[in-house]
This record gives structure tokens, sequence and C-alpha cells, in this order.
């Protein structure tokens, strides 16, 4: 029996009431004051406000996740909130809770910043989050990107590049001036990026004074630093040396 039908048959025996018609007004007083949660953490890198319909990555607002997770009037309306805006650094969800992009960091009190959400933060940004995007110290290159969608040019202009070691590879970083952020992992002869819209499998090919970077219906072209050197480490076969070629062409 809960606290609130205990009390209310106490009550009942006193003065002839039915318990559960005097528990009525305890439940309902126990159920408002429960502390709802606002959010739900659907999958791994995803938080959905389930107020605002809206979900979100480590990259801000996701058009694909929240079209998953609510369908696809929200993921339209989404869409057209986004449209023409600049790329969020930060967001909030309805329960208060705030994330910086930029500092992989999220709070539970907002704009006070003295309570991290680990929960949150965790679920974005993994074992990385709160101690920097895992770049920090890292001086990228600058260089020229153009990144098309069957075609269509979605953006060209400034890019910065970086490489860095992490604990199962090597990670490479596009980000363009626009807000996208990129980053590839090399797993034996094989690149690999995952984003909101999933896991792929990367193509690399030689395109001249640029490399092409070929993924889902994207192609995302960076232009070269220097000339490319030869790498003809033994033990690596002849694909895998020729894709770590490509890759130290291009990225510092």
């Amino acid at each position: 029996m809960g606290p609130a039908l205990s009390v209310a048959a106490k009550m009942g025996r006193r003065c002839g009431t039915p318990a559960i018609l005097l528990a009525l007004p305890l439940l309902a007083l126990a159920t408002a004051t429960a502390p709802v949660q606002a959010y739900g953490l659907p999958r791994p890198g995803v938080v959905c406000d389930k107020v605002q319909a809206t979900c979100y990555t480590d990259q801000g607002p996701s058009v694909a996740q929240t079209g998953r997770e609510y369908g696809r009037k929200a993921q339209d309306e989404l869409l057209r909130s986004l449209s023409g805006r600049p790329p969020v650094p930060m967001f909030r969800l309805s329960g208060g809770e705030l994330c910086d992009l930029r500092q992989r960091r999220c709070w539970d009190d907002g704009n006070q910043r003295r309570n991290p959400s680990n929960t949150i933060t965790r679920q974005l940004f993994g074992s990385s989050g709160g101690y920097g995007n895992g770049w920090a110290g890292n001086v990228p290159s600058r260089r020229q990107c153009q990144l098309e969608q069957r075609g269509r040019t979605l953006f060209r202009g400034a890019c910065d590049l970086e490489s860095r070691q992490d604990g199962t590879g090597i990670a490479y970083r596009v980000a363009s001036d626009d807000g996208r952020n990129y980053t590839f992992v090399a797993r034996g002869n094989q690149l690999w990026l995952r984003d909101a819209t999933g896991l792929w499998p990367v193509g690399v090919r030689d395109w001249g004074d640029q490399v092409m970077f070929r993924w889902s219906d994207l192609e995302l072209k960076a232009s070269r630093g220097r000339s490319a050197s030869p790498d003809r480490n033994q033990g690596h076969s002849q694909q895998q040396q020729d894709l770590n070629q490509l890759l130290r062409s291009v990225f510092p």
C-alpha cells in the first residue's frame, strides 16, 4: 500500500469514508509534485527535447534524428526553422539544461553553469565531453573546401584541417567556415565517418590539387597543402599505403 493510501485508510477508519475516495486528492498532489524529465536519450549521441519535439547531436539540432523520433511533421518544422540561419554554438532544452557545442559540455542550471550535467554531456560528446573536443593544442591548417550534394554546391570557401591519434587509429577533422564539422577515422585501409545520419564508409580519391572524400550522396574536396610524399612502410598493403599517402598530402 502506498503512502497516500495508508494515510487515507487511517482517516477513513476515523470518519467512515472509503479510503480510496480520501486518497484521490493525496494521489493527485503526489503526481503534481513529481518531477518530469523534459528530455529523452533515445540512442547514443542523441538527446531529444520532448516538449519541443526536437532532437540534438554534438552538431546541434538534427533534422534527421528529429524525423526519426517525432516524424515527418516535426522534421519539416525544424528544417524550416533552421533554413538560412547560422549554426548554433549552444542550445537549451525545455527543462533548462544548456549545452555548449564549442566547450562540449552541458549544465543542468542553464546560463549559471554551476551544475554540470554529466548525463547529457556523456550522451552527446562521449568520454571526451567536458574535457575539450579532443583537438585542443592542435594547430589546424587553413585550406579551401567545397561540399556538394548530387552536384549541388552546399559550401565553397575556407576550412580548417587537422589530424590526431585516437585510441584505435588516426582521426581527421574538416571544419568549414559555415559551421560544418566532419571527423573521419581510419580503420586499416578504410576511412569512416559518423554523424547524425549514421555511420558511412568514405571513399578517398586523388583529384589533382585536391583530395576528394565521398560518402552517402555527398562529396567533399579539400585543397592540398603540399605534394604527396611516398609512403612505403613495410607491412602495409598497397591500398593502405595509397590511403595514407593521400591523407598525408592534405592533413597536417
